[in-house]
């Protein structure tokens, strides 16, 4: 599986209150819980690219959704929490073309699992936001 993904994924940053004063927020991380009604596993989406190459970044910077900058994030760290007692299995993650603003052959999703409480889900969001390189 992990032969598909590159070793790192890049988080646009849309919104300025996702990143304070240097500090990320686990809103970064936090996934659109509308996406389940389009997925048949109704799991919960947070868009990302995948770091294939070094232009990457920059691709990412030029989407008017990253005007406030982009996050790069290990796979390991996505792997990581997916081993720890109180969220295995919690998340996965895949390639998916995304259409918005033309095709992005770097898009990906990291996708929470439906039957993950909320509660839960900021908990593992925040986890992520602690990895960012």
């Amino acid at each position: 599986m992990n032969n598909d993904f590159a070793d790192n994924c890049i988080r646009g940053v849309r919104k300025s209150e996702w990143v304070v004063d240097g500090i990320i927020s686990s809103l970064v991380f936090e996934p659109d819980f509308r996406t389940s009604d389009q997925r048949d596993d109704r799991g919960y989406e947070t868009s990302i690219n995948w770091e294939d190459n070094d232009q990457v970044i920059s691709y990412t910077l030029r989407q008017p959704i990253s005007k406030f900058g982009a996050l790069r994030l290990p796979r390991k760290a996505i792997d990581r929490v997916n081993e720890k007692p109180q969220s295995k299995n919690s998340l996965k993650y895949e390639r998916k073309i995304s259409q918005y603003n033309g095709e992005n052959p770097y898009h990906g999703n990291i996708v929470y699992l439906h039957d993950v409480p909320r509660s839960r889900i900021k908990q593992i969001a925040a986890t992520l936001a602690l990895e960012i390189t």
